[in-house]
């Protein structure tokens, strides 16, 4: 809160470098909260400032930290795929739209699907497979991206 009170004057600056690139850094911490589930961020851009930004409680308990990943990114994609309609709504298709992650478990899940889940993730299979199905079959390409860079942002 005390961020928000020292810098409430500063100028903000939201723009775009280019309207046919986006980029989304979406990152969860597993357990965080008293009941024990996992909080998510995220923030959406063009270049130039953020466009959107989210972070919240997750919707349900979580077994791991790449579960707690996957489920932070199935809430987080809609706005992505949101944003992507509104600019081809536009005229502007999006040459890139990509998906920044910093757990390499999850960015493998997220492009191989089923073949990497075992019984005891279940539980997010249907978050999972959504994610993994918009990934494959969208515009949407999902990147490693270091935890220090994500955190800079």
């Amino acid at each position: 809160m005390s961020w928000i009170k020292t810098t409430q004057d500063d100028l903000r600056t939201v723009g775009a470098d280019d309207l046919l690139h986006m980029l989304t850094m979406t990152d969860s911490a597993h357990a965080v909260h008293d009941d024990m589930r996992g909080h998510t961020g995220q923030i959406i851009t063009m270049g130039t400032g953020v466009l959107d930004q989210k972070a919240s409680k997750q919707k349900m308990n979580t077994r791991s930290s790449t579960d707690c990943k996957l489920v932070g990114t199935s809430e987080g994609l809609p706005k992505n795929i949101y944003f992507e309609m509104i600019m081809e709504e536009q005229g502007y298709k999006l040459e890139s739209n990509v998906l920044a992650k910093d757990n390499e478990s999850e960015i493998k899940i997220l492009k191989n699907g089923w073949d990497l889940c075992t019984s005891n993730m279940k539980h997010v299979a249907i978050k999972q497979f959504w994610s993994t199905h918009r990934t494959k079959n969208g515009n949407i390409e999902v990147v490693y991206c270091p935890t220090e860079k994500i955190s800079r942002l």
